[in-house]
């Protein structure tokens, strides 16, 4: 990531060249990776974001489970893809173990079936154990995950969808940066205390989301297949609730729902969710670089969401929310980009 070169930016070799779970990117002026007379072997790579172009390849080329954004690679086996769409790879950062790394996204997660993942290339770049979900990832680094499902049975780990959490607050209790929380459909409350195992009924608890965690929902019960494509959440709905109670009536027996059902940090990911009956408001927070999509916040007392900061919104809806003062479906202290 970040060299630059006349050519092969990234790889230049007159000799064969053969990569195995790795991640060539952002690389400058060059070509990413350019052999001369040497042939090219790709097994679950992923090449992206040239400055001029991802592959020159003067030799034939062998693939499987590889990504390119461009096309350029020569990646035809029936499990690439070549000329694909933004791969969403997170900045480099520490991720923990040796090295920077950057975390997958989602177009590269769970891509390659666990019967199929490297026989010997067992370890990620961090020393982390592939697979680390139902699959492994494309490129250097397999992708963190935890798993919430209210009808789970197992370890309630959080570990798999068989193991896991039943509970969303034991998973934001340990998750950290550039993870991702999955969540099956159900009903989530925010008084779950994790030191007692037991909901609490207070109304100041909220489901705290930490800096650069991704959260999505609709997942089935049980994970579906276990990828990512499992989900659906118009069909699996992901509910965190502010009606501790179940009572509330429209806008009415509210007295007793959590205030404000999630807090969100900077860059922090929220995707599939249904936020709805927080007396307060249904999303609140003081960050930036917070981005929405396919969200429903719906019939919260006060405010559907009051924000600080910046965030962008994709394809999401508002509604039912009421407030006497300003801003019945948001109101922002900052700067909101809306798509659709």
């Amino acid at each position: 990531t970040g060299n630059t070169g006349g050519i092969g930016s990234g790889v230049y070799s007159r000799g064969p060249v053969e990569l195995v779970y790795s991640t060539i990117a952002d690389n400058g002026n060059g070509k990413q990776v350019q052999t001369l007379g040497g042939d090219f072997t790709s097994f679950g790579s992923v090449i992206a974001y040239a400055g001029s172009s991802d592959c020159l390849i003067d030799g034939s080329t062998t693939s499987s489970y590889s990504y390119d954004d461009d096309g350029t690679c020569g990646f035809v086996d029936a499990t690439d893809v070549s000329n694909g769409p933004d791969p969403q790879l997170a900045a480099l950062a520490d991720n923990g173990g040796a090295t920077l790394t950057r975390f997958p996204g989602v177009p590269l997660v769970d891509q390659i079936p666990s019967a199929a993942c490297h026989p010997t290339e067992t370890i990620d770049q961090r020393g982390a154990v592939r697979p680390q979900g139902e699959a492994c990832d494309i490129g250097a680094v397999e992708l963190m995950r935890l798993y919430v499902d209210a009808s789970a049975s197992g370890a309630n780990t959080g570990t798999s969808w068989s193991d896991a959490f039943v509970e969303l607050q034991d998973a934001l209790a340990v998750a950290s940066s550039g993870e991702q929380v999955w969540i099956a459909e159900g009903t989530y409350l925010a008084d779950f205390d994790v030191g007692t195992d037991l909901h609490t009924g207070d109304t100041s608890m909220s489901f705290v989301i930490p800096a650069g965690v991704e959260v999505y929902g609709g997942f089935p019960a049980g994970g579906g297949d276990g990828t990512f494509d499992a989900r659906d959440p118009s069909s699996y709905a992901t509910v965190l609730s502010g009606d501790l109670s179940d009572d509330d009536v429209g806008h009415t027996n509210t007295a007793d729902n959590t205030l404000i059902v999630v807090i969100v940090n900077d860059d922090v990911v929220v995707d599939g969710i249904v936020v709805e009956r927080g007396f307060t408001a249904g999303v609140d927070g003081t960050a930036d670089g917070v981005v929405y999509r396919n969200v429903s916040i719906s019939d919260n007392h006060d405010v559907g969401m009051e924000t600080s900061g910046s965030f962008t919104m994709h394809d999401s809806v508002l509604a039912r929310n009421e407030n006497t003062g300003a801003g019945g479906a948001m109101y922002v202290h900052g700067e909101v980009t809306l798509v659709r």
